[in-house]
């Protein structure tokens, strides 16, 4: 599971750039998740655990990282189900079978809905007849 921190680095983002947010029951309800916390609370990015700050989402499934629960400033944390730590009430949780596989559904949600380039030449476009496009 090597991939997860670069692929968060990568994505994090996104949400801001784009402009896109979402509430924690839209994500709840997009991973079949049980809220424990806020169901309105609007999430902005994405962070690692260590890293994140207020109105972002996070994720912890592995023991080691329990020291940064303490003092999180995460606005969602995706959780296992059977997740029993002390709640910290400025938390609210998205209980999932898998957070891993939750992480990246949410992921490859906000990455489907990100402004796409268009590859086509606009019709308005004037393009000088001594142009050329570089082979490299």
């Amino acid at each position: 599971m090597f991939a997860f921190p670069f692929i968060i680095s990568l994505l994090k983002d996104d949400l801001m750039n784009s402009k896109l947010s979402l509430k924690v029951s839209e994500l709840a309800d997009l991973v079949n998740a049980v809220i424990v916390g806020e169901p309105g609370r609007v999430i902005t990015g994405f962070n690692r655990i260590e890293d994140v700050r207020e109105g972002e989402l996070s994720f912890y499934s592995d023991p080691k990282f329990a020291a940064f629960l303490k003092n999180t400033k995460a606005s969602c944390l995706i959780v296992p189900s059977d997740f029993s730590l002390d709640i910290e009430e400025d938390v609210t949780y998205l209980k999932v079978e898998n957070p891993y596989h939750a992480l990246v559904k949410i992921l490859q949600f906000v990455d489907s809905h990100k402004p796409k380039l268009s590859t086509q030449i606009h019709p308005t476009a004037i393009i000088d007849k001594s142009s050329s496009i570089s082979e490299s």
